[in-house]
């Protein structure tokens, strides 16, 4: 019985350690991507009304139009990419911060009166220990998905847009 028991173990140990190994080498950073990069750039903005939100548009220019950017990993969010239908090579990624609201939650000794409450957003971890100016983005390359780290982003001033029209002085 003992015999069988290490035996498990150890088949389970290489299942994880064939896992892991697979898990690791999908994600590999590219280090030469089959396409080159005209601007990147991230800009700040905020919703003009109240609880309206908040967010980090990336944007990410191609030279030329040659390969399909899928999805941008940024400060902890994943988001898909979008194409401007303007220009083909330029790709936004929308990261929204949703308003959080003092009076959203409940707080009681009894936890049926807690079931309205939203669930907090966490921010997911990963092993690409970026800094604030860099992000990683997915494309697809031949039917497999392929990882680039873009560094050095630049911040763009925030164009804050008033919501009230300004008046004229005639």
């Amino acid at each position: 019985m003992k015999t069988m028991y290490k035996l498990f173990n150890l088949l389970m140990l290489i299942v994880v350690v064939i896992s892991c190994s697979h898990c690791s080498s999908t994600n590999d950073l590219q280090k030469n991507p089959p396409f080159d990069l005209e601007k990147v750039y991230y800009e700040y903005w905020t919703s003009g009304v109240s609880d309206g939100g908040s967010g980090i548009n990336v944007f990410i220019e191609l030279k030329k139009e040659l390969v399909q950017l899928d999805s941008v990993y940024f400060r902890g969010k994943v988001v898909n990419l979008e194409v401007k239908p303007s220009n083909k090579k330029l790709f936004i990624g929308r990261l929204l911060y949703v308003p959080s609201n003092k009076f959203d939650r409940v707080f009681n000794m009894e936890p049926s009166k807690e079931y309205k409450n939203k669930v907090p957003i966490i921010e997911m971890n990963t092993y690409y220990n970026l800094e604030p100016d860099e992000c990683v983005v997915s494309y697809k390359l031949r039917g497999k998905t392929m990882y680039y780290k873009i560094t050095n982003m630049v911040e763009k001033r925030r164009h804050d847009v008033p919501m009230i029209p300004a008046t004229t002085n005639n």
